[in-house]
Parts: structure tokens; C-alpha cells; sequence
């Protein structure tokens, strides 16, 4: 692709009509407060200048224009990077994507060192964190990884939304028979290589070849299996972990119905004072310990 640097009016530009990235209301406050400050546009956006058209369409840097004209008004020249070369509607939207998706992330030890070596406040506020990534940074305890401390593979996932629910709830389930482990420690290699075993077992047995569809059936054999996972605490009975109900009912969620029934149940018993209202889950225990005893138990309460 051939580029180029222009000088460009912000009025001259066209945004995408259609953006997947979005900015948050706060955040994109902050974009603008910063190019204020700044009285110029200090990233440059990426813009494609079509054949017949005045004003050049922006590629990527939509949300940067927006807030420039914002702050610096719409008659305000920025510098834009341009190319003219013929790119089909296809291309245009990989380039657009690309832009968004293709990112790094911070690693959050290291994000902390360098936040914590700004010593001016205002220049703080610049730097675009915000309060829930500062509460995150105040947790961080673990040195900072750098690229020379080790080795690691990415593998990058692009799920649809509701794929992406089912993926953080196996992962949360995961972490849950974990999260009073003392030490973290980064997934083996071999690991890793079950994992590529597991997704392509998946897509062979379903005719799928696409990683992320064979990691949505991998994700149903693990629903499927939930209640294996009482293996991990039923044999210990000094274990002092919480243990997810999922391992015993292999759902984490229960029809509306039954909500309402099991809420109406656990409202009297709280009332009754059988169960305490800080520990609710203890009418599950109450009831089933009732029908373990048996019928005739059952009909003397």
C-alpha cells in the first residue's frame, strides 16, 4: 500500500458509517480533553481517498477525528495518512478491523512501573487509565514479564458475543477450583499442545475446520461433564474451598420456574429462621439432608 502524509481539514473527512469499535462515554471525554491540551492530533489516522470524492474516507482513527472536531473544531488541519490505491469494499473493512483488533496488551506489572514513575498528577490523568484499571494496578504484586523473561505462544480467538459468555463462564468455573492457590503459574507447553489435540479432534469429528467452532464443541463436552468435576473436592473432606454448584447440578443456571419456587422456599425458610439470610445456600443443604432422612422424616416436619 502506498501512503502518504496530508495536511487535512477535519471537515474534509469522511467517517466509516459503520464502526464496530465504540469508546465510552468517559473515555471518549478523555480523548477529547487530551487532544486539547495537546492542540493537535497526535495519532495519525489512516484515510482512503476514493476516485470521485473530495474527502478522503477514514479507515481507522474514526473516534480520533470525532473528538479532534470536538476540540480543536471542524476547520482544524491535522495530519492524515492518505492512500489512493484501489481497494475493494472487502479490503476496506479487513483494514478497518485489522486496526482495531490487531492491538498488544499491557502486562500488568509493568503497567504499573511506569504509571507509578509519572509523578505529575495532570500528566496521570492523561495517560487515559482509568479507575478500575487503577484498582487492578494496586493488586499487582508479581514482577513485571518482559520479552526477554519468556517464551510464549499467543493464540488469538475471534468468538461471536454469546461464544465468548460460554468461554468466560468455563474459564470462571476454572479459576474457581484454583483461587486459593498460593502460586500462578504459566500453562506448560504440552499444554498447550493438548489444547491444539483437543480443537482438532473437535473440528475432525464435527467436519469443522474453523479453531473457533471446534472450541465452541470442546466448550459442549465440558458442559456436558460438569458434574466430573466433583472429582476435585468429593474425596477431600478437609477441603477448605467453596465448591461450585455446577459440579453438582452440571448447570449453573435453572429455569425461571424453578427461580421462583426455590426463592419462595428460601424466603421462608430465612423467615422461619431455620436458615440464615447470610447463608442461603444453606437451604439446599436443609432440604436435602430432610429428603436423605427419609419419607417418614419428611412427614414429621
Amino acid at each position: 500500500m502506498q501512503t502518504r502524509i496530508e495536511k487535512t481539514r477535519l471537515s474534509d473527512l469522511r467517517l466509516l458509517p459503520l464502526n464496530a469499535r465504540y469508546l465510552r462515554h468517559e473515555v471518549f471525554a478523555a480523548l477529547v480533553a487530551n487532544i486539547r491540551r495537546d492542540d493537535c492530533l497526535t495519532s495519525v489516522p489512516l484515510a482512503w481517498r476514493e476516485p470521485g470524492q473530495d474527502k478522503p474516507l477514514v479507515l481507522s482513527g474514526n473516534h480520533r477525528v470525532m473528538a479532534a472536531i470536538e476540540a480543536l473544531g471542524p476547520a482544524a488541519l491535522i495530519d492524515v495518512m492518505v492512500t489512493d490505491d484501489p481497494l475493494t469494499p472487502a479490503q476496506r473493512a479487513a483494514i478497518s478491523l485489522s486496526h482495531n483488533a490487531l492491538v498488544g496488551e499491557d502486562d500488568p506489572g509493568t503497567l504499573r512501573l511506569i504509571y507509578e514513575s509519572i509523578d505529575d498528577v495532570d500528566w496521570r490523568l492523561y495517560s487515559g487509565l482509568d479507575d478500575r484499571t487503577l484498582e487492578l494496578l494496586a493488586k499487582v504484586s508479581a514482577p513485571p514479564i518482559t520479552p526477554a523473561a519468556i517464551e510464549y505462544l499467543t493464540c488469538l480467538f475471534l468468538l461471536l458475543p454469546e461464544e465468548r459468555e460460554r468461554l468466560e463462564t468455563a474459564l470462571k468455573m476454572a479459576e474457581g477450583q484454583i483461587k486459593d492457590a498460593r502460586s500462578t503459574y504459566l500453562g506448560r507447553l504440552a499444554d498447550y499442545d493438548r489444547l491444539l489435540d483437543g480443537l482438532d479432534l473437535a473440528g475432525r469429528a464435527h467436519g469443522v475446520r474453523n479453531s473457533a467452532v471446534a472450541l465452541t464443541l470442546v466448550l459442549d463436552v465440558f458442559e456436558a461433564h460438569l458434574v466430573d468435576l466433583s472429582a476435585g473436592w468429593v474425596v477431600d473432606e478437609n477441603r477448605q474451598r467453596w465448591v461450585p454448584l455446577a459440579t453438582i447440578f452440571g448447570v449453573d443456571e435453572v429455569p425461571p420456574q424453578a427461580a421462583r419456587i426455590m426463592q419462595r422456599a428460601v424466603t421462608q425458610l430465612v423467615e422461619s429462621g431455620d436458615v440464615s439470610g447470610k447463608a442461603r445456600w444453606q437451604t439446599i443443604e436443609y432440604l436435602c439432608a430432610d429428603y436423605l432422612a427419609g419419607p417418614g422424616a419428611r412427614n414429621s416436619t
